[in-house]
């Protein structure tokens, strides 16, 4: 039970932080995604590593639907 009690105050810490700061919460996933996807094939296409800034980000990625990424 402790364990269990540890593991959801921890959660619920994190989740009131998120809802206290939702934008900073969400850029720092982003910036978190850029750079596990760097090595990626869209990652290298569109040169991740380059990306330090949000506003890279939006300017190095075109929008896409589906069928311009299908295989």
């Amino acid at each position: 039970q402790a364990l269990i009690r540890t593991y959801f105050t921890a959660r619920q810490s994190a989740i009131g932080r998120f809802m206290d700061d939702p934008l900073s919460a969400q850029n720092n996933i982003l910036t978190q995604h850029i750079i596990e996807s760097r090595e990626t094939e869209i990652g290298e296409k569109y040169r991740f590593s380059d990306i330090e800034q949000i506003a890279d980000f939006s300017q190095a990625i075109p929008l896409q639907d589906y069928e311009t990424l299908k295989p």
